[in-house]
């Protein structure tokens, strides 16, 4: 629960460093965002739901999995979905500090990422 509201803490502070004009200069790459967002929900989905029955018995060799957790994400299309929506989002909490660090934050590619 404490990582959870630190998630959220980060994705706030995030937010709150984008500036409305910032936001509008983004808003040109809303349908690329956009297309990202569901084909990495898509891949994230169908890999967890195809793959992953596939590859649980050896991962499952080398780290002790609860079977109770892992095996309704890998079989439930539903959970699958929402374990993808969370990792396409979580992306923007990792670039936009590595961005700003590198002061790529301005720079034409740097707006597009």
């Amino acid at each position: 629960q404490l990582g959870d509201f630190g998630i959220v803490f980060l994705l706030f502070n995030e937010g709150l460093q984008l500036s409305p004009s910032r936001l509008q200069k983004l808003s040109s790459f809303f349908k690329l965002g956009l297309a990202q967002f569901l084909l990495t929900i898509a891949a994230i989905t169908a890999a967890n739901l195809y793959l992953g029955p596939q590859i649980l018995p050896a991962a499952e060799r080398f780290i002790p999995l609860d079977d109770s957790i892992v095996r309704p994400i890998l079989t439930t299309p539903v959970l699958a979905f929402c374990l993808a929506s969370a990792g396409a989002l979580s992306s923007s909490a990792f670039v936009l500090p590595v961005l700003k660090q590198k002061g790529w934050e301005e720079r034409a590619d740097g707006t597009a990422a």
